[in-house]
């Protein structure tokens, strides 16, 4: 190899070596994450702890029989039919979980659902699914302590227009054994009209 290539060459390897030297030398180490303090851990904890907005939920555990009557749209007669709800806490208190089991016509009719309330954006949310569809219904909302009435919006694809349709549901306290709950969703003329309402007596 001719001699100016190989000064060439190593003139080449001594810089690469300074320049990576120099960019080691020129990073300043990295400091470890600093470990949470005891005052950080019980603010964590608060954060994540059910508290008194929770319990405004509380209303809705128990063991319910209930009526429902569903409306295909407005000034259809209504169909009626009997139902009951098992509606527990789980998670420490976090959320309200619910079993219904119904009918849907001619079919019998399973839905769960979640409600909860979520202390980082300080409203209420909640999902539901059930054995007639594929989707899961998300809602958020809150809780108006005057009328002891918990108000949720949300949406959910129709299956069948494949389009998004805005859905409101709301239930209220209407006593120590007892709630309603009402779905609100836009008719054909796009005003709201209850769907469905669904009237909850605790069992005995």
């Amino acid at each position: 190899m001719h001699r100016t290539a190989l000064i060439t060459i190593a003139a080449t390897a001594v810089g690469l070596s300074a320049g990576l030297g120099l960019s080691t030398l020129a990073e300043p180490p990295k400091e470890a994450p600093a470990m949470p303090t005891a005052e950080d851990m019980a603010k964590y904890m608060e954060a994540n702890s059910p508290g008194a907005p929770h319990q405004k939920l509380a209303f809705l555990v128990g063991e319910w029989d209930a009526q429902a009557s569903f409306t295909m749209a407005p000034g259809m007669p209504p169909q009626v039919s009997k139902a009951t709800s098992d509606c527990r806490w789980v998670l420490d208190g976090r959320f309200v979980h619910d079993v219904y089991k119904g009918m849907m016509g001619p079919m019998p009719f399973t839905g769960l659902g979640y409600t909860g309330y979520n202390n980082a954006t300080g409203v209420y949310e909640s999902v539901w699914m059930d054995s007639v569809g594929t989707g899961m219904m998300i809602m958020t909302g809150s809780y108006d302590d005057a009328a002891s009435t918990l108000t949720l919006a949300g949406s959910l694809v129709d299956p069948m227009t494949r389009e998004k349709k805005a859905y409101r549901a709301v239930t209220v306290k209407t006593g120590d054994d007892s709630h309603t709950f009402k779905m609100y969703e836009p008719g054909p003329d796009g005003k709201e009209f209850v769907s469905l309402q669904i009237d909850y007596t605790r069992r005995k």
